[in-house]
């Protein structure tokens, strides 16, 4: 029985990390943009959706129930958003610390336009601005340590969406002919 969850765990992550630092090379203020962000969310469900069919079909013969289909769709999301963690790690704390720096001002930037457009008053925007200049931005190992997990956590409530749907129940007159060859 193949690891399919493994298999497009890993095929995501390296796409991650080379989608990552391709933008990173050409234009790194992409690699901040939430569209980029929920992008990279769809081809992760698209990884998983695949990992889970592809258990479904070729391990257990086109049938298999929610927690059959519900391991390899997690195990894709917790391989493939590991790798684009650990990338991102060494990115933000060795090879460009000044990262930080733009990803705050990034932030403020957006936070501060997005504010504007909702019409909200001049003090809160400041106020908010604060907040966010005060927080700043955390790359730390703890600190992408636990977006990891958050991450994860909605990980596994996709992988369980996709578990409700791609599982199928083997028709009763098929698993009582299953039986009465086993006996």
């Amino acid at each position: 029985m193949e690891n399919y969850g493994v298999r497009y765990g890993v095929l995501y992550g390296t796409l991650s990390v080379l989608l990552t630092l391709g933008l990173y090379m050409s234009n790194s203020d992409m690699m901040f943009s939430s569209a980029i962000g929920f992008g990279s969310l769809g081809v992760l469900v698209v990884f998983m959706v695949l990992a889970a069919v592809h258990t479904r079909n070729k391990d257990l013969g086109g049938y298999a129930t929610f927690e059959q289909v519900l391991r390899p769709a997690f195990i894709t999301a917790v391989v493939g958003l590991l790798f684009g963690f650990i990338f991102q790690y060494v990115l933000y704390n060795f090879i460009d610390t000044g990262l930080n720096e733009r990803l705050l001002e990034y932030s403020i930037n957006t936070t501060e336009s997005m504010l504007e457009n909702f019409g909200m008053d001049e003090d809160l925007i400041e106020e908010s601005i604060d907040t966010i200049e005060e927080q700043g931005v955390n790359t730390s190992l703890g600190g992408l340590l636990l977006n990891y997990f958050v991450v994860v956590i909605i990980g596994f409530i996709i992988a369980a969406i996709i578990a409700a749907i791609t599982k199928r129940k083997m028709p009763p007159e098929m698993a009582f002919a299953e039986t009465d060859e086993e006996a």
